[in-house]
């Protein structure tokens, strides 16, 4: 269960525009996040929530659902740089890919695009905003240090590049649905008190075990 007073000291709730980022940065990972959410509510593949799985799920038409879903300080999906950035280019699509599949592929491919320019960006003027806003690693900031924007839109094509944050935790993306069915703002700002406090665990290594941190392990 969701607990609603579990956050009540967060930074985020504490903050007076509830935001740890400049307002010109939230827009784009709202932005950001409307185009990911309607993406995987209107064709369920593995990048659907696991709780959302057999439920009835907002189509791409309601904006107004999908806006508050994606009012998140944070993008709702990884940029997976640590993992993509070194890795061999695709190959080309075949030729009698059905042009549905091809359209979905291009929305797919531009997002990418999107998510890895405002990373470059951020990179060099905010890098704080980039860790917050796009749970990048220490590593994949120098990445983006290092790399030339002409070479983003070919780091976009890559399969995979961007997943589902959390995918496993049910409590994130349950409340998250619930928050957005109701219109409550104070649902809603636990539910991204509760993924800032996610999102930075799985930046600071855990001292103790040496282990990795957790990256969506159900709740």
């Amino acid at each position: 269960m969701f607990e609603y007073t579990a956050w009540e000291g967060h930074p985020y709730l504490r903050s007076p525009s509830r935001s740890l980022l400049p307002e010109s940065v939230r827009r784009e990972i709202t932005d950001l996040n409307g185009q990911y959410l309607a993406a995987i509510t209107t064709v369920r593949d593995d990048s659907t929530p696991l709780c959302w799985i057999g439920q009835t799920l907002p189509v791409s038409c309601e904006a107004r659902l999908l806006e508050r879903m994606a009012s998140c300080p944070f993008t709702l999906f990884e940029v997976r740089l640590d993992e993509f950035a070194t890795s061999a280019l695709p190959s080309p699509a075949a030729d009698d890919v059905s042009p549905l599949l091809a359209q979905r592929q291009s929305d797919r491919e531009a997002l990418a695009h999107s998510a890895l320019t405002l990373a470059w960006r951020l990179a060099e003027s905010s890098p704080f905003s980039m860790r917050l806003a796009l749970g990048l690693s220490a590593a994949a900031e120098l990445l983006m240090n290092e790399v030339r924007v002409t070479s983003l839109a070919a780091w976009a094509r890559r399969p995979g590049l961007l997943r589902t944050r959390w995918p496993g935790h049910k409590v994130f993306w349950s409340a998250l649905l619930r928050a957005a069915e109701l219109g409550d703002a104070g649902l809603l700002a636990r539910v991204h008190c509760l993924g800032i406090t996610l999102l930075v665990a799985q930046l600071v290594p855990r001292v103790r075990d040496g282990g990795s941190p957790d990256r969506g392990a159900a709740r």
